[in-house]
C-alpha cells in the first residue's frame, strides 16, 4: 500500500489545497491551540493553519508526503504516532480514513483518541476514486457506517 502514495500520486492530486483551507473554515468554531493532521499530504492544511500562529503539524508515512512543512512533518505510520498522549487539541484526518483497509481502522482511530485533547475529526470520501489507475479508495462506506465506526469523531462533511 505504501507504495501506491510516491510521487506521482502527490502530483496528480488535485484539490489538496482547497480541501485544506475548508477544513481551516470548518474549524473556526472550535476552540484549539495545536493541530495534528494525519495523513497530511504535503501538508496544506498544516502551512495554513501555522501563518495564522496555530501550532500545526503533519504525519503521514509516505516519504513523499510533508514536501510544504519539512520541519512540521513526522514521517510515521498512523498506527503508531510518535506522540504523547493529549499532545494535540485537535487531531484531524482529510480524504485519510477511505484509503485504510478496514482491518485497520481501529487501531489508528484509538491512537488518534490517544493524541488528541479535545477533538478527533475526519473529512471522508464516500465514494470511489475513479479517476486514478489504482482507486486508492480501498474503504468506502456510507456516512452511517462511520459514525458507528468512529464513534468520537465529529465528521466534517456529512
Amino acid at each position: 500500500m505504501r507504495e501506491w502514495y510516491d510521487e506521482k500520486f502527490f502530483l496528480e492530486s488535485k484539490g489538496a489545497k482547497l480541501s485544506a483551507k475548508r477544513n481551516v473554515l470548518r474549524l473556526k468554531k472550535y476552540t484549539f491551540e495545536s493541530v495534528l493532521d494525519v495523513g497530511c499530504g504535503e501538508g496544506h492544511l498544516v502551512e495554513i493553519l501555522n501563518t495564522r500562529r496555530i501550532r500545526a503539524k503533519g504525519v503521514d508515512f509516505s516519504p513523499y508526503a510533508g514536501k510544504r512543512i519539512p520541519y512540521d512533518f513526522t514521517l510515521a505510520d498512523a498506527k503508531s504516532l510518535p506522540f504523547k498522549d493529549n499532545e494535540f487539541d485537535v487531531v484531524i484526518s482529510s480524504d485519510f480514513f477511505e484509503h485504510i483497509y478496514e482491518e485497520g481502522i481501529d487501531e489508528i482511530y484509538k491512537e488518534m483518541q490517544r493524541v488528541s485533547k479535545k477533538y478527533v475529526m475526519a473529512m471522508i470520501s464516500f465514494k470511489k476514486h475513479t479517476k486514478r489507475e489504482i482507486d486508492t479508495h480501498v474503504t468506502v462506506r456510507p456516512v452511517e457506517w462511520w459514525e458507528k465506526k468512529l464513534p468520537r469523531v465529529i465528521i466534517l462533511n456529512k
